[in-house]
């Protein structure tokens, strides 16, 4: 019994580190650890301006490859408001349809643009969102809406692959063109 005792006594002289593979191409958002994604009222307002962050506690939002059927179509956009189809998205409590602004690689605005409750709002559906009013959508700035599993502070997040609907080209006569990443 007391090789036993000794040899667990000595265990604790070198405790075990955890270790993970981790791919990089997998992180498709990293935030602040606690209020890293903040967002506004689920809705047309939902994008608000991300707060810088000097902290060491990240939290990641990884890409989710159960999510591949999620698309985008119908996007139109009018005085700074993006409205669009969507097709393919997981439902449920924490589930929804978010968007990113993006500006020279930062991320700059977050937001929860519908909820998936799978009641009200399905798999397939519309949304809308509005630009925050510093915001035009070029060729450095971009708009990126995806579906996406959100579990709150300190939690992993997954999401499908970011649609880019930055290239919303307003041509002659106001046509609307949508081009996504693929």
């Amino acid at each position: 019994a007391d090789g036993v005792v000794s040899n667990f006594q000595s265990n604790l002289l070198w405790p075990a580190r955890p270790a993970f593979n981790l791919d990089q191409n997998a992180v498709l958002l990293t935030s602040a650890a606690v209020d890293g994604k903040a967002s506004g009222t689920v809705g047309a307002d939902a994008l608000q301006a991300v707060a810088g962050y000097s902290g060491n506690e990240w939290k990641l939002t990884l890409l989710d490859a159960s999510r591949k059927s999620f698309s985008v179509s119908g996007v139109s956009m009018q005085n700074g408001t993006v409205s669009f189809s969507y097709s393919g998205a997981q439902t449920g409590t924490d589930e929804y349809i978010s968007a990113v602004v993006v500006d020279n690689g930062a991320v700059t605005y977050y937001g929860h643009v519908l909820q998936l409750d799978g009641t009200a709002n399905g798999a397939n559906g519309t949304a809308s969102l509005s630009l925050p009013a510093d915001v035009t959508l070029s060729a450095n700035t971009k708009l990126y809406v995806f579906n996406e599993q959100y579990n709150g502070d300190q939690k992993t997040d997954y999401a499908s692959d970011f649609v880019d609907i930055t290239s919303i080209v307003i041509a002659d006569g106001g046509k609307v063109e949508l081009r996504t990443n693929e």
